[in-house]
C-alpha cells in the first residue's frame, strides 16, 4: 500500500486494487488453500515495528457530499432556461440517480395519489456491431427500485405537456429521451455556471444531495430517507413501503418550504443571495 502511495495513487484507488484482493482472498480460505486472508487481520502489519491496532482499513474515507443551500438551489432554477426547469427542478425534489431521472416515464407518474413509482433506470444498449444504441430500461442501482412522493410543484409542471406513456424528459435535439452526458453538457452545467455553483465534477448528484439535505432538515426520519433515496432494496426494507407512507407529507412539507409558492419570485432569490443571473425570471411559482 505504501508503494500505491509513494506512486502517487490515492486512497480510493488503492483501495480500489485491495478490495477485489481481500474478496479472492476469501475464496481461497473457503477453498481451503490458504488458512487465512492476510488482508483482514491486523498482524499483518506486525513485521513492520506496527501493533496489532495497524491495518489497512478497506473502507475508503469520504468526503463530505457536495450540496446546494436551497438559496443556491433556488438560483440554480432561476438560471435554467424554460424548457428545462421541470428536469432540473425533478432532480431536486425526487433525488433520482441521473440515469433513473433521464429513464423516467409517464405511466410511473400516479398524479392522483402524487406519487412515482420508480420502476428502472435509462440504459443505452448496443445494436447490430456496437456502432448504434438504443434506450432501454435496466433495474436500479442495487436494486433500489421505489415509490416516492411527487412534490406538487413538480407535479404542476409536468402536467402543462402530460402524457400518457413514454419518456418524460427528451432531448430537444434528437427527440428522443437524453443521452446521459448531454444533459449535463446541454442543460445542468451551463445553468450551474450561470448561477454560480458550478463545480468541476459535481453535477446531477449535487441535486440529489440536496435533495437529502432538505429533506433531512425538514424532519424525516433517517431510515425514511434512505428508503427514498434507494439506499435499500426491495428485499429489505422495500417491502415495507406502505409503512413510510405517513412519511410523505413530512416530504412535501420540507420541499415546500424551499420551492414553495409562499417564497418570493426566483430572480429576487438570486439576487438578493448575490448570485448574478442573466436573465429575469417569470415569477412563476413550484
Amino acid at each position: 500500500m505504501r508503494a500505491m502511495h509513494a506512486r502517487g495513487l490515492s486512497e480510493s484507488r488503492v483501495k480500489g486494487v485491495l478490495i477485489p484482493l481481500s474478496g479472492m482472498l476469501t475464496d481461497a480460505v473457503s477453498e481451503g488453500l490458504i488458512v487465512s486472508n492476510p488482508l483482514r487481520t491486523p498482524r499483518r502489519a506486525r513485521h513492520r515495528g506496527g501493533s496489532r491496532h495497524d491495518f489497512i482499513d478497506l473502507q475508503p474515507s469520504r468526503r463530505p457530499p457536495r450540496l446546494l443551500e436551497p438559496r443556491e438551489a433556488l438560483a440554480l432554477l432561476a438560471a435554467t432556461p424554460e424548457p428545462h426547469v421541470d428536469l432540473v427542478l425533478a432532480g431536486l425534489t425526487t433525488g433520482f440517480r441521473r440515469n433513473e431521472l433521464l429513464g423516467l416515464r409517464w405511466e410511473w407518474i400516479d398524479w392522483k395519489a402524487r406519487l412515482i413509482d420508480l420502476r428502472g433506470q435509462l440504459y443505452w444498449k448496443k445494436t447490430g456491431r456496437g456502432a448504434e444504441r438504443e434506450p432501454i430500461h435496466r433495474g436500479c442501482k442495487y436494486d433500489s427500485e421505489r415509490e416516492v412522493p411527487l412534490y406538487r410543484g413538480l407535479a404542476d409542471l409536468l402536467a402543462r405537456r402530460q402524457a400518457g406513456e413514454g419518456w418524460v424528459f427528451t432531448d430537444p435535439r434528437t427527440d428522443t429521451v437524453w443521452r446521459e452526458e448531454a444533459s449535463a453538457v446541454s442543460v445542468l452545467r451551463p445553468a450551474m455556471k450561470e448561477a454560480g455553483v458550478y463545480r468541476p465534477g459535481h453535477l446531477w448528484h449535487v441535486l440529489r444531495h440536496t435533495y437529502a439535505s432538505v429533506l433531512a432538515a425538514g424532519g424525516v426520519k433517517r431510515h425514511e430517507l434512505e428508503q427514498l433515496m434507494g439506499h435499500t432494496t426491495r428485499g429489505t426494507t422495500g417491502i415495507y413501503t406502505h409503512l413510510f407512507r405517513e412519511s410523505y407529507e413530512t416530504a412535501h412539507e420540507a420541499l415546500d418550504r424551499v420551492y414553495g409558492g409562499n417564497r418570493p419570485p426566483l430572480r429576487v432569490v438570486a439576487e438578493t443571495s448575490g448570485t448574478p443571473t442573466r436573465r429575469a425570471a417569470d415569477g412563476r411559482r413550484f
